[in-house]
């Protein structure tokens, strides 16, 4: 895939949060024979992730929030493919939508593509299969190309992460204020030291799926997420994921999140969209 103006291909270890998520290594799929797919711009990947209580929202079930992880180091890898030498690609934003219930156990698996990049802007595709191959969601990432290239360390041999759903996973506790706060961590950050947008992704999710896990008898699931990234999250610092419900009727909610660093700052905003099952 390298050319005149792209480097050779340069595929991410696993991260801390990949660990802590199940998620395997990255695959090139330059055998793909579709053109849309594997075209000029860079070849296809493929990420999988293993489903477990790691998965689990708030509400008792697999939420969309667990994906965040895996889109976003597939389509970020995928963003990378088509970088010119000398570059990088940092994600500015991340959307997913989900249109069939995530399964409990089995593995999921992601198939990414760049599918624009002009100027230091580029855009990747991806699909979110099932354990059986169904097509359960799409998810899309905004990237900029930035003029430098992180050191890429291998780190320790990837393994288990912590027991518990996704918010004992991330170290997401309320605080006084009924405010969930996630902990200092490192196992948090991507290859540039800052938390990962996958994690400031399933940080906004689960807030959301708490402050509206929808009636008795009637519990919404997450159908959308669209992630801005604004500015990075130290991984040493206690940040907060403030939510607030724009709309909360029976059958449809609309809610607003944000990823705040102690400066009052919000490092990423994210709108979530929760429909009745």
């Amino acid at each position: 895939t390298a050319g005149p103006d792209r480097p050779p291909l340069l595929l991410c270890p696993p991260s801390g949060p990949d660990r802590l998520f199940r998620v395997g290594p990255v695959l090139a799929r330059a055998d793909l024979p579709d053109p849309e797919r594997a075209g000029h711009l860079g070849p296809a990947v493929e990420q999988t992730m293993a489903a477990g209580p790691w998965c689990t929202g708030p509400d008792g079930r697999p939420g969309l929030g667990s994906l965040g992880v895996l889109l976003d180091a597939a389509l970020g890898q995928a963003t990378i493919n088509a970088r010119p030498d000398g570059h990088w690609a940092v994600t500015t934003e991340m959307t997913i939508d989900l249109f069939g219930p995530l399964p409990g156990e089995g593995t999921l698996t992601v198939l990414a593509w760049p599918v624009h990049a002009a100027g230091a802007t580029v855009l990747a595709r991806g699909e979110i299969r099932g354990p059986g191959g169904d097509l359960l969601g799409i998810g899309t990432e905004w990237g900029r190309f930035i003029p430098e290239v992180p050191e890429l360390d291998d780190g320790p041999p990837p393994g288990p992460g912590p027991d518990g759903d996704a918010a004992a996973v991330l170290g997401l506790t309320p605080g006084p204020d009924g405010v969930l706060a996630m902990a200092p961590s490192p196992a948090l950050g991507n290859e540039r030291g800052t938390v990962h947008g996958g994690v400031l992704a399933a940080a906004c999710e689960i807030a959301a799926v708490a402050a509206l896990p929808g009636p008795a008898g009637n519990p919404h699931r997450t159908g959308s997420l669209h992630v801005t990234y604004l500015r990075p999250a130290d991984t040493t610092e206690l940040n907060t994921v403030p939510v607030e419900v724009v709309h909360g009727g029976r059958s449809f909610g609309v809610l607003r999140a944000a990823v705040v660093r102690p400066d009052g700052k919000p490092a990423a905003t994210a709108t979530v969209t929760r429909n009745a099952s």
